[in-house]
């Protein structure tokens, strides 16, 4: 697994409870609009142009820990191997795994869509601990045979 740490750069986002969207997709907690709180990251490839860009955010719903996030493909080649990378990528909270699949991530069609879209949200059950917090992501490793 290669970890990405990310650190004091995200905020964690407090939301109350009280009005959550019904939202239709299965494993999909609620939809927000992307803001500030979001950070803009990529998975590139090595032999290859383009890769996946994406926006995330971690989000607390009545004590517990929601993982956000909207992403686009920038090279139609490499779509289906990004998205089994977003299906075995593991997010962390201080090291410890707490949602395995991020491929819930909502999808835009160009980078240019990603400061203005909605973002899919889920869910973790995982309560919020005091104190300092650290954020990761672990990917998967391995090859990809084109």
């Amino acid at each position: 697994m290669h970890h990405f740490a990310l650190g004091a750069a995200l905020a964690l986002s407090l939301i109350a409870g009280q009005a959550s969207q019904a939202v239709a997709q299965s494993n999909i907690s609620r939809q927000i609009p992307v803001d500030g709180d979001f950070i803009d990251s990529e998975l590139s490839w090595q032999s290859l142009p383009g890769g996946y860009q994406f926006k995330l955010n971690v989000i607390a719903v009545d004590g517990k820990f929601e993982v956000c996030g909207v992403g686009t493909s920038t090279n139609a080649q490499t779509r289906r191997f990004e998205r089994r990378l977003l299906r075995g990528a593991k997010f962390t909270v201080n090291d410890r795994p707490i949602l395995t699949d991020l491929s819930f991530f909502n999808r835009v069609s160009r980078p240019s869509q990603l400061d203005t879209a909605i973002a899919n949200c889920r869910a973790t059950g995982v309560a919020v601990p005091r104190g300092r917090v650290s954020f990761g992501i672990d990917w998967p490793e391995g090859r990809f045979r084109m």
